[in-house]
């Protein structure tokens, strides 16, 4: 999964490492989002919340929607 603005809930996500499977296996909360860590425990992306108050409007609006959830 690459970069996306969810834009009904706010959020955007930041992957900027991935180790071949993309599996995060924990992450650490902050008061504005969340930092992802991999299998090693490096930090491979950040979620960021209430992005609309945090990010300029003109980056918001280049960002993809992400990707269908399929779950079901």
């Amino acid at each position: 999964m690459g970069i996306y603005f969810d834009r009904e809930a706010r959020i955007v996500y930041l992957p900027f490492r991935s180790d071949g499977d993309g599996a995060t296996l924990n992450s650490e909360k902050k008061d504005w989002g969340l930092i992802d860590y991999d299998r090693q425990g490096r930090p491979c992306g950040i979620e960021i919340w209430d992005a609309g108050t945090i990010l300029p409007p003109d980056l918001l609006d280049v960002l993809p929607e992400p990707p269908p959830d399929n779950s079901d």
